[in-house]
């Protein structure tokens, strides 16, 4: 009976942590998104919340960026959504290695932050795109991301190479 309750706890849990989900992906504000996003990652953790996340905080990095001129408080929110993005990406990344999606969002969030002026993003942004690669070979839309990232890096070479495969 105790082994019962339990199981039936958890998936009650599971249930109201999809209601936060949906809560999150409909929002209309950042912040109605980051905080339904965080209920549902309190109640049950999975890749995708993961990525979710990851995808809310850089949405917020983005509007952050396109302020021209940003407040002290503006530049701590900014430096921690960079700290999120890469989190929960990464994160989802450990949480399901055999999900390609998962090393595809990691890619795509070191390049956007490359493209946004960070330095030194875009060999992680290649190494993520490789495993998403190897996962899901015959995708073409990750060798063009493995394209541009390589093409940003300096890598003309490579870039060329990954636009062919693509091809």
């Amino acid at each position: 009976v105790v082994f019962a309750v339990a199981m039936t706890f958890k998936y009650i849990e599971r249930f109201v942590s999809m209601s936060y989900f949906g809560k999150a992906l409909s929002a209309q504000t950042e912040a109605g998104a980051e905080y339904s996003i965080n209920q549902a990652l309190a109640l049950y953790t999975n890749d995708s919340y993961l990525r979710t996340y990851s995808q809310i905080y850089l949405i917020k990095v983005n509007s952050l960026s396109k302020n021209g001129t940003l407040s002290d408080q503006d530049k701590l929110d900014l430096n921690n959504s960079f700290k999120e993005t890469v989190a929960g990406a990464t994160l989802a990344t450990t949480t399901d290695s055999q999900n390609y999606l998962n090393f595809q969002l990691l890619g795509n969030v070191y390049q956007t932050l490359g493209n946004l002026g960070v330095k030194d993003v875009y060999g992680p942004a290649i190494s993520a795109y490789k495993s998403a690669s190897l996962l899901n070979p015959l995708n073409p839309g990750i060798q063009l991301s493995l394209a541009t990232s390589s093409f940003l890096n300096g890598n003309v070479q490579d870039a060329k190479k990954y636009a062919n495969q693509a091809l």
